[in-house]
């Protein structure tokens, strides 16, 4: 039995794997290629189509990196975006395109929680109803009330429009 890098390496794929899938035995990663690596092996190729021999072959190995590598995806957290990159950038009155859409849209998701915030149409074009809600959510947040949106009132909308979760909404009829 040898015992090595590799060996451990598949064990700690088959452990991760055998969370999804419980017909895979659990085998604690030791580096030792024993009889219950060889078994969990086997159910694993059983289980996605492969010849079973317990032997990992390069179409196992494929495999299993395949499956370990769609698994851990499927559990960390969605990717984030950055659509305010530039520091110095100030968004104003005039101003068009999708971050002004991001923008509106989280002004209105933010709106729909306070009373006191009104809904403004989402259209790219940042203009007075845009400029108004800015500056009213500023006012509610205690900071100065510019009716534009820099670096720091980006985090302020960001903030807010993080604190709630939210749904898909069914189409409408």
């Amino acid at each position: 039995m040898a015992t090595n890098s590799s060996v451990f390496q598949l064990q700690s794929w088959l452990h991760e794997i055998s969370f999804t899938y419980p017909q895979i035995p659990q085998v604690i990663p030791d580096g030792i290629f024993g009889s219950e690596t060889t078994q969990a092996v086997k159910i694993f190729q059983d289980l996605f189509g492969l010849p079973v021999t317990g032997v990992v072959d390069f179409d196992t190995w494929n495999k299993l990196k395949e499956v370990y590598d769609e698994l851990a995806r499927l559990k960390s957290p969605p990717l984030p975006i950055e659509p305010f990159s530039d520091f110095n950038l100030v968004v104003k009155q005039g101003d068009r395109g999708t971050l002004v859409y991001i923008i509106q849209v989280m002004l209105n998701e933010i709106a729909k929680k306070f009373k006191n915030l009104k809904l403004i149409p989402i259209n790219g074009l940042f203009d007075a109803p845009t400029a108004e809600a800015v500056g009213a959510y500023q006012k509610y947040c205690g900071v100065r009330e510019t009716g534009r949106v820099d670096r720091s009132t980006w985090d302020l909308l960001a903030r807010g429009f993080e604190q709630h979760k939210y749904e898909i909404e069914p189409p409408t009829k």
